[in-house]
């Protein structure tokens, strides 16, 4: 986890996310609603492999976000992660984005994408 502004925190999410390593992911982000920032984000770009596992684990992260009144945002540009997201029906349910930079100039409230 990193800092790249004050009220946010990167996680930066590399390699297979799996039934194997989904558990380790899930914590990793709970434990980052632990720090003060008011905003996640989850850099997903290196991901090259992502299983229904991982998506449970966003989903439950969401969860905790929201119940911590706090915001979630996704950096996904590649196929894998973005495929599950959209052919699981939940591509209005999390906000993506295409780089930290977005993601740090995104005000939109909330987690979800907007309407």
């Amino acid at each position: 986890m990193s800092h790249p502004r004050r009220d946010v925190t990167l996680v930066v999410v590399a390699g297979e996310v799996d039934l194997c390593t989904a558990p380790q992911l899930r914590d990793k982000l709970l434990r980052a609603f632990d720090s003060p920032e008011s905003t996640m984000v989850v850099d997903l770009s290196p991901v090259t492999f992502f299983a229904a596992a991982g998506l449970t684990a966003l989903i439950e992260a969401q969860a905790a976000a929201e119940k911590a009144n706090r915001r979630m945002v996704l950096i996904t540009t590649v196929r894998c992660v973005d495929r599950v997201i959209e052919i699981t029906g939940l591509s209005t349910t999390f906000r993506r984005v295409g780089s930290l930079a977005a993601a740090l100039a995104d005000t939109t409230p909330g987690c979800a994408a907007p309407a």
